[in-house]
């Protein structure tokens, strides 16, 4: 399973909160960061009720903001780190960008970010394309899967991610909603 489509009655919402927030503190950061202070969101009503409703609440290993810059396409890769899973909820400019996912056939390659995180990039020759989503929408989505982030837009796109622990099960998710 690459995916599960996340139905936000209150996305809009959401999207104003975390954005506000997101100006106010992180607006100067680029690229993959990881919040420390994950209180300043998790305190958001309205996001905290969707992490409930989904059953991810208990499951939250750590929370990232993404930004990609307008016309960028990440490698594929395999994030590293112990979350199988992340709940990936879109911010602002988000329409025309894209997950694409791939089945890799090759060799991967440790590629540090920083001195603590890293991710796997896999050879595009080596990889089959599988399926792509549009991120205009939350999704949960396999980060074990190789996979793509691409932002077909001229504005830059930003991203909350919210990568769920190691015994997050997804099926189960599946079979409560």
């Amino acid at each position: 399973m690459n995916y599960i489509k996340i139905p936000t009655k209150n996305l809009k919402k959401i999207q104003n909160e975390i954005h506000q927030i997101f100006l106010k503190n992180y607006s100067d950061k680029i690229n993959l960061f990881y919040i420390k202070e994950e209180n300043s969101l998790l305190n958001i009503p309205s996001l905290r009720s969707l992490l409930s409703n989904t059953n991810c609440i208990n499951y939250i290993d750590s929370i990232a903001f993404i930004v990609l810059q307008p016309n960028y396409t990440t490698s594929i890769h395999i994030d590293a780190g112990a979350a199988n899973y992340s709940f990936n909820i879109p911010i602002k400019n988000c329409k025309n960008s894209y997950v694409s996912f791939y089945q890799n056939i090759g060799e991967i390659q440790k590629h540090s970010i920083n001195d603590k995180k890293y991710f796997y990039r896999c050879n595009p020759a080596y990889c089959n394309f599988v399926d792509k989503i549009e991120m205009n929408t939350p999704y949960i989505i396999n980060v074990k899967q190789p996979h793509s982030v691409s932002n077909k837009n001229n504005n830059s796109r930003i991203a909350l991610l919210i990568r769920l622990t190691s015994d997050f099960n997804p099926h189960r998710y599946l079979n409560e909603t």
